[in-house]
């Protein structure tokens, strides 16, 4: 029995005819609807979603009487119920007439505004994950309620009408034109895409499917690159599941306001402008790499979400788990001198790390009961810990036997629905084909149903190395049911090997050896404690490049939480890295900065914080002088990358020579500033600027066109630390000169400014009603806000806070969750401060 809300199977739907007729100028649209159902015998009341529509007519059809249906509305539950006097069964057609507003809040069916030639248009757009397609039209919204559909819009002649098919016949009427689309493959409700407005297109073709990027007017060359991504996505993806793409067309659409990043409507993927556009003269290598992924991403879904889609939301991460995992695969292929395999390190697993060490967390499978709850789910433990296990268990079961699974799974359930089991099923079945028994269930069930991550301590033992493992908490213990933990190790003689530690101890014997390395290769979802004995002949092992970037990455991140938490003072960390990480290379360097940053963030003002910017001084100063300011012939991604990371690291805590060269470039013009340093450049002119520099970005921002730019300065507004600037920033970001979807950048970040964060908590409290207003039906944002709050350390504040959401007027179910996780960690920061400076 399902223990979630769901319209249970009277009416199963297998068919939608929908017409739309829009009003761009009152953004009030009207819809007809015939949904053809198979209907239990005796039925005299269906019940659908609905949200936010006016029912103008209802009438159900069964053997050819039709009956008027009476309306009930029940508005917090999202639903309408039709009742009828005399039964219905069998097939029968559900006929609704409706109305409805076309919102500004990037949800249902909303519209988005944008500038051209001096003039503000507008477009209409949809978004409906997760349960939104009830705010364009009555439907049976829930994932397994899968059918076709047949969608006719009717709009001005002026405008163009974009649908998941391609147009099937456009009629002429009086002023206005009615475009019908071709019918759908058999699809989930929040998969149906509509767009209406004046768009451009670019043309690539790949074995005969139309790929189109589709921007507003005057963009069309900014989607060029994701276009030409596209195709080489859909490639990559045929030749890897071994199935080829389902659609005659796959756009790709650029939309002005856009909650999200970007959004896999079947055959019509609509993207958040900075995720999809490039300006090939301004645009930096991440924003090449980020829209790039997110172009793979969206991709991925084609498959794994739109053409097999779970059967709840529980198995929310059966989509975006292999959406994650599979992008950096596809990007990694098509481009393989950007190392995106290497990057997913820092990108994936250490997001998935920080977000599974709080006793707050949900497991990668989680029940979910309503709207709010499923908009909890879109989380890192979806996305990114998802991710990092299926990276796993293809490390475990091997890459052949994984992909194989994947070909089973896709053949099996396509165009239907399917659970985590189904999944499970087919790799095993993979693994029985290439006669390999593994004990695939008990591991998968295992990391995809228990919460958290274990920690594995390593100590020298007489026949080589003990291991044990319990539960890695940022705070506290917890009993713990040991993981199967696929134990993949290195020794300076040589010796590498797997072992699987099933059990709270185990031993790997090596004779002689002097140190051991376990995660090798870091695929693996545990983090490793090394004994004071074993610890510094791994440090020389990383120093002289025994180990190399990747297994030095994973034994600074597993040093940094073990200070995080407590385990070990910062003092320890800071000296550890400084004595053998100095020269080591990516992604341990942009791991060792980012956590620098944390520590002078949580350590400003103390006695400690010179101590962390010497740190920084001698790690980034060390890459400063080896990759210096200017782009080089041979440099890769990851040098131009790093080299942005550490001009701004040093710029905020004030090194003169770099504060004074940013300076020298911004007085130059913003156009003279390399795009790749210029969110370096930008924080270093505000951590050291007062208010002609703060008005200055201001005045930038207003008149920027390009989105990835416009973005670059206002985040940089968050930077600045003179008196009333954390005010002027905060004011700003929530006026009309932000849009909706940018309006969290700055509270999000000057949260995490070292000197002003304690401005944070003071602001979001004292205009918490207003932003609660603001972002109702707005996905996600709210909950970014309150997770903001992590970085506040001391137990006033906590206190203040718990009091705060303690009552109940001021909680919405999806961010009961993010409430948990913030106060946990600031928990964790008040204990880190007590440990590292006792009386401060």
């Amino acid at each position: 029995m399902p223990t979630h809300e769901t319209l249970g199977n009277t009416a199963v739907p297998y068919h939608y005819k929908i017409l739309f007729e829009v009003n761009l100028k009152s953004f009030l649209f009207k819809g007809s609807e015939t949904i053809f159902a198979l209907v239990a015998p005796n039925t005299q009341v269906i019940s659908l979603n609905s949200k936010e529509l006016k029912i103008t007519k209802a009438n159900i059809e069964s053997f050819g009487v039709t009956q008027t249906a009476g309306v009930s509305e029940d508005k917090k539950n999202e639903r309408i119920t039709l009742k009828v006097n005399k039964p219905v069964s069998g097939i029968c057609k559900i006929n609704l007439e409706f109305e409805g507003v076309n919102n500004d809040r990037m949800y249902g069916f909303y519209r988005a505004k944008y500038n051209y030639k001096g003039k503000d248009e507008y477009l209409l757009t949809t978004q409906f994950e997760s349960t939104d397609a009830r705010a364009a039209f009555p439907c049976f919204d829930e994932p397994s309620m899968k059918a076709t559909f047949s969608i006719s819009v009717i709009a001005d002649s002026k405008y163009q009408v974009i649908s998941n098919m391609p147009v099937k016949e456009i009629e002429k009427l009086r002023g206005k034109r009615k475009f019908s689309f071709h019918l759908t493959p058999k699809m989930s409700t929040y998969l149906v895409y509509i767009g209406v407005g004046r768009f451009e297109y670019y043309l690539e073709q790949y074995r005969g499917v139309k790929i189109q990027a589709v921007t507003v007017p005057g963009r069309k060359g900014q989607g060029i690159l994701a276009a030409q991504y596209a195709k080489k996505s859909l490639e990559f993806y045929e030749n890897y599941f071994g199935i080829k793409y389902m659609l005659p067309k796959l756009d790709l659409i650029a939309i002005p306001d856009f909650a999200a990043g970007a959004m896999e409507n079947w055959g019509a993927i609509t993207f958040r402008e900075t995720a999809m556009l490039l300006d090939k003269k301004r645009s930096s290598i991440s924003a090449r790499q980020n829209v790039a992924d997110t172009v793979a991403h969206e991709i991925a879904h084609q498959w794994f979400g739109d053409l097999v889609t779970m059967k709840w939301w529980d198995d929310l991460w059966l989509n975006e788990s292999f959406a994650t995992f599979m992008s950096y695969k596809a990007v990694d292929s098509i481009f393989p001198e950007w190392k995106f395999m290497v990057q997913y390190l820092n990108d994936t697993f250490s997001s998935a790390f920080t977000a599974d060490e709080l006793k707050s967390t949900h497991p990668i499978n989680v029940e979910v009961h309503n709207p709010g709850e499923i908009e909890e789910v879109f989380d890192n433990i979806s996305y990114e810990k998802g991710g990092s296990v299926l990276s796993m268990i293809e490390d475990f079961v091997g890459p052949e036997i994984f992909r194989s699974g994947l070909n089973i799974y896709l053949n099996k359930h396509m165009y239907g629905n399917a659970a985590k089991e189904d999944l499970w099923e087919a790799i095993n079945a993979a693994a029985e084909r290439a006669s390999k028994h593994m004990p695939i269930d008990r591991f998968t069930k295992f990391w995809i149903d228990t919460p958290g991550y274990p920690i594995v301590t390593v100590s020298k033992s007489k026949d080589g190395f003990e291991l044990k493992q319990s539960r890695f908490l940022l705070s506290g213990s917890s009993k713990w049911s040991p993981a199967p933990i696929p134990i993949h190790y290195v020794t300076d003689k040589g010796k590498s090997g797997m072992v699987l530690l099933d059990s709270p101890k185990g031993v790997i014997k090596v004779k002689g050896a002097k140190w051991i390395k376990v995660n090798y290769g870091q695929k693996g979802f545990y983090r490793a404690a090394y004994s004071k004995e074993l610890l510094p002949h791994i440090g020389e092992a990383i120093k002289s490049g025994k180990l190399d970037s990747k297994d030095a990455w994973g034994v600074e991140n597993d040093l940094f939480e073990l200070a995080r938490r407590g385990s070990i003072k910062a003092a320890a960390y800071l000296d550890f890295v400084g004595k053998y990480f100095t020269g080591v290379g990516y992604p341990a360097n942009v791991s060792i900065i980012l956590h620098l940053n944390w520590l002078r963030m949580m350590l400003y003002g103390t006695k400690l914080q010179e101590n962390v910017d010497n740190a920084i001084k001698l790690i980034c100063g060390f890459w400063l002088n080896k990759l210096g300011w200017e782009k080089r012939k041979n440099d890769t991604n990851l040098d131009i990358m790093l080299r942005s990371y550490v001009i701004g690291a040093l710029g905020r805590i004030g090194d003169e020579n770099v504060s004074g060269r940013c300076k020298s470039l911004f007085s130059k013009g913003k156009d003279k500033i390399d795009p790749d340093i210029r969110s370096a450049v930008y924080t270093t002119i505000a951590w050291n600027g007062g208010i002609e520099e703060f008005n200055k970005i201001i005045k930038l921002y207003n008149l920027e066109k390009v989105p990835e730019e416009k973005i670059r300065l206002l985040q940089s507004l968050a930077f600045f630390n003179y008196k009333g600037s954390a005010e002027k920033a905060l004011g700003f970001s929530q006026s009309k000169n932000v849009r909706l979807q940018d309006s969290i950048y700055i509270p999000v970040l000057l949260s995490s400014n070292p000197a002003m964060k304690s401005e944070y908590w003071p602001w979001l409290k004292s205009n918490w009603k207003a932003l609660m207003a603001k972002y109702t039906g707005v996905s996600r944002m709210l909950s970014r806000l309150v997770e903001a709050t992590s970085t506040c350390s001391t137990q006033k504040q906590l206190s203040d806070i718990t009091a705060f959401f303690s009552k109940k007027s001021n909680v919405r179910d999806d961010i009961k969750r993010s409430i948990l996780k913030a106060e946990e960690r600031i928990e964790a920061n008040i204990r880190f401060l007590k440990i590292n400076m006792p009386g401060h």
